[in-house]
């Protein structure tokens, strides 16, 4: 705690803890308003073949969207973390009453179908060739943009109105 970095840690265990303190954060700022909305996105996952980015894998050749998830075992990848995220905006929404201000935004299926929008194929000329690519990350416009209007759109749908806004 405070200015230790524990190595050791689970990784599991440091995504609760890091949850429970944005959570812990939430509830006791003042700043944050009775009409403030808070959001929680779910896993993105990444797009590797055969390997990760430090073992070699590659998402360059990924040139279109897919149409499906391959496999079970892709729509399960980080699983643990979708369940914990949607449940610490649950036990916000039901032990602390905040009904309609915590939202999950599930964007895990959906991005899931977009191994074409990582910027690994994308990148600068000068990148060496034996540079680790990136396939977790996302170039832009694109995928982002559609979590955006999907925010967007959970923030009408709970009566959001930008003309109510007093500056």
């Amino acid at each position: 705690m405070g200015d230790r970095f524990n190595m050791t840690t689970d990784i599991k265990e440091a995504f609760r803890r890091s949850l429970r303190t944005v959570k812990d954060w939430a509830l006791t700022t003042p700043r944050l308003s009775k009409s403030s909305y808070i959001f929680f996105r779910s896993y993105s996952p990444s797009h590797y073949d055969n390997g990760t980015w430090d073992t070699g894998g590659s998402c360059a050749n990924q040139w279109d969207p897919l149409t499906m998830i391959a496999s079970e075992s892709d729509q399960q990848e980080h699983l643990w973390i979708n369940t914990m995220i949607s449940s610490v905006a649950r036990s916000m929404r039901r032990r602390h009453g905040m009904n309609k201000d915590v939202v999950f935004l599930n964007i895990t299926y959906m991005t899931g179908l977009r191994r074409d929008g990582h910027p690994s194929r994308h990148r600068e000329p000068e990148t060496p060739s034996d540079a680790p690519e990136d396939c977790s990350h996302w170039c832009l416009p694109g995928v982002p943009d559609t979590w955006n209007q999907m925010m967007y759109g959970h923030l009408v749908s709970l009566g959001y109105d930008t003309r109510s806004i007093k500056t």
